[in-house]
């Protein structure tokens, strides 16, 4: 049967419950005694979304994709300059240094302090690494809220997590409303942190304000000033190398129109000192025709003379 076909692969069920793939997919391998492997599907539960393993897909919605991106961009750029500073997104990690009995998590985003290398990690050892996350935030999706909400707030906690915010896009009927929850650690548990008069929280961690705008979360410097989002930094980049372009090339055009004019001035130069050397040559060759004429005729005088000289002689000689 071609896969193109086969009415399971075609078959859209009418209710999410009802797909087994709707949290995601983990792809499990099976080894035989020959090296070889198959690979089977095997869909996510809830709780694989809170213990998630690195073969793991799970499916997010396009808000909480945008919002991962763009915090992501923020806080990288916000750390850029802080030495051992590394911020990850969707990266496994195991806390079990720090509390033996949790099994690795897979928060949305982590900013970890204190690294000694960088390295491409798919699951981030805090034991075998030397250093842990201070800040982590999570993003809500519906259907997995209660993960976030509740179950990892004493997870973050017990691992040593300083402060723990939540995106949290909730759910209203056909509208997702987006705001923010924080938490501080205390010293025997988290602490909720105090928005500003914005409805702003602060990420000590990140030197930034956190907040949220037309639905989607935005950072802050210190200041106030609104930290571009990974779109409009590509939008600003695109019209400034447009602009740069633009303007080499209206310099290279205007560079070509002088050198053409400049190379015409030339032309027009040579021509002119061309006709000027033609015209020089012909009144020189037109003296010479004269003084080789007057020559000639001088010469002609000068024989004649002597023709009538010697004449005159020869007959003062007979009547002597």
């Amino acid at each position: 049967m071609s896969i193109i076909t086969d009415p399971k692969l075609l078959r859209t069920p009418d209710r999410p419950e009802d797909d087994p793939f709707r949290y995601g997919i983990r792809y499990q391998r099976t080894y035989r005694d020959d090296g070889t492997f198959t690979v089977k599907e095997i869909p996510l539960r809830q709780e694989d979304l809170l213990f998630p393993e690195e073969e793991d897909r799970p499916v997010v919605t396009d808000g909480h994709q945008t919002d991962l991106v763009n915090l992501m961009v923020y806080f990288k750029t916000q750390l850029r300059h802080v030495a051992g500073a590394e911020v990850v997104g969707d990266l496994r990690i195991d806390f079990a240094s720090a509390d033996p009995g949790i099994r690795p998590l897979g928060p949305d985003i982590a900013a970890i302090f204190g690294v000694r290398q960088h390295r491409d990690w798919s699951t981030f050892h805090v034991g075998r690494e030397g250093a842990r996350p201070r800040l982590i935030v999570e993003i809500t999706s519906p259907a997995t809220r209660i993960n976030d909400l509740e179950i990892k707030v004493d997870l973050y906690y017990c691992v040593g997590v300083q402060w723990y915010v939540i995106v949290d896009r909730e759910e209203r009927g056909d509208e997702i409303h987006v705001h923010l929850i924080g938490y501080q650690r205390g010293e025997h548990h988290f602490e909720q942190m105090v928005p500003n008069e914005h409805g702003w929280l602060w990420l000590e961690a990140v030197n930034a304000w956190l907040g949220v705008e037309n639905n989607q979360a935005v950072c802050y410097a210190a200041d106030g000033t609104r930290i571009r989002t990974h779109a409009e930094l590509t939008e600003q980049i695109t019209a400034e190398v447009r602009a740069r372009l633009e303007a080499e090339q209206r310099a290279a055009e205007a560079f070509a129109l002088s050198e053409a004019d400049r190379r015409t001035a030339e032309a027009l130069a040579l021509s002119e000192a061309d006709r000027r050397t033609a015209a020089e040559a012909l009144a020189r060759a037109e003296a010479d025709r004269r003084v080789a004429a007057e020559s000639q005729a001088l010469k002609e005088a000068a024989e004649q003379r002597t023709r009538e000289l010697e004449a005159e002689l020869a007959r003062w000689r007979g009547q002597s």
